[in-house]
């Protein structure tokens, strides 16, 4: 065999052997999920259920990003409103530090500190869309307007020390609408404006994301919040803690499932999971939510549309 056909030989085997390589680093984990989607499928409708909302209640969502809210709570929220309960959103960020969304929305390869500051306000803006949609009034949404992926470095070394956004360019909350506009970017002010949020509202159920969720902005805003906690101490608090961020592929399958459970996700499969279960309306009705974020659903439809399913996941203990 001559040298330029083993050579062509040699590189197609390569090519093809790079492609599997390729595609098994992608899909493995799909299959593992899978699988335990299928073994474990039939465990979710045996899991605890959450606990009833009762009319008094004060429920309140911290929500990293506009959308987490939805991701994570939407059968929650309508069901504490269709107990009579009153709800709150606080959104800690309002996700203009997400560049790959701003490179497709403005086809910029470069986003500049403005434009991020304007998807933050589009997300805002869309947040309100989509609590009206879950039933959740306008003067029971706070905005906060905190760095996008950068509540660790509030937590941990910018407690007094001004921190500057690598995406916005600011070192203070830049959004006219937030709970207080020009606060410098310091864990301390954010820790006054979830003070003041959490006595105002005295709130009986609390949902956060989980300590484990893989977003650090997520594991940021439960330290934050953990933190605040002694301030409700001797009101009946009920705390639920959520995953959105659960890990590569999950939740599966992608797209719209709505007659399939939402499985907890593989890594924390063994924690205590409780469910709450959702009638098909309570489901489509998430799912318009989902969908009028129109900014996300663009570069990220088919991992949000998967969290419309017929229950959600909470965690009510943690430690």
């Amino acid at each position: 065999m001559d040298k330029p056909k083993s050579r062509k030989k040699l590189f197609v085997f390569l090519f093809l052997a790079a492609g599997l390589c390729i595609f098994v680093y992608i899909y493995a984990p799909s299959f593992s999920d899978y699988y335990y989607i299928r073994r474990y499928g039939k465990t979710i409708p045996k899991l605890p259920i959450v606990q009833d909302f009762k009319a008094t209640d004060r429920v309140v969502v911290f929500a990293p990003h506009p959308d987490d809210e939805t991701l994570c709570c939407a059968g929650a929220i309508q069901k504490a409103n269709a107990a009579g309960a009153q709800v709150f959103v606080v959104f800690m960020t309002s996700g203009d530090g997400f560049e790959w969304d701003d490179i497709l929305l403005t086809r910029k390869m470069k986003p500049k500190p403005a434009a991020m500051i304007d998807l933050g306000k589009r997300r805002i803006s869309e947040s309100k869309t989509a609590a009206g949609i879950l039933s959740v009034p306008r003067d029971h949404l706070f905005f906060l307007g905190y760095p996008d992926r950068g509540l660790t470095h509030l937590f941990f070394d910018h407690y007094k020390k001004p921190y500057t956004s690598f995406y916005t360019k600011t070192d203070k909350v830049p959004y006219a609408e937030a709970l207080s506009p020009g606060a410098l970017y310091t864990g301390n002010n954010l820790e006054k404006d979830l003070a003041s949020i959490l006595l105002e509202v005295k709130p009986t159920y609390i949902f956060m994301p989980a300590p484990m969720d893989a977003h650090p902005d997520h594991r940021a805003t439960s330290f934050f919040v953990l933190r605040e906690l002694n301030l409700v101490i001797g009101v009946d608090l009920n705390t639920y803690f959520w995953v959105v961020h659960g890990g590569l592929e999950w939740p599966l399958p992608k797209n719209w499932h709505t007659d399939l459970y939402l499985s907890p996700p593989g890594r924390d499969r063994s924690l205590g999971w409780e469910r709450l279960d959702l009638t098909p309306a309570e489901v489509q009705t998430k799912k318009e939510a989902i969908i009028s974020y129109k900014s996300q659903m663009r570069m990220l439809k088919r991992y949000m549309a998967a969290f419309a399913r017929r229950n959600e996941l909470f965690l009510s203990q943690m430690f």
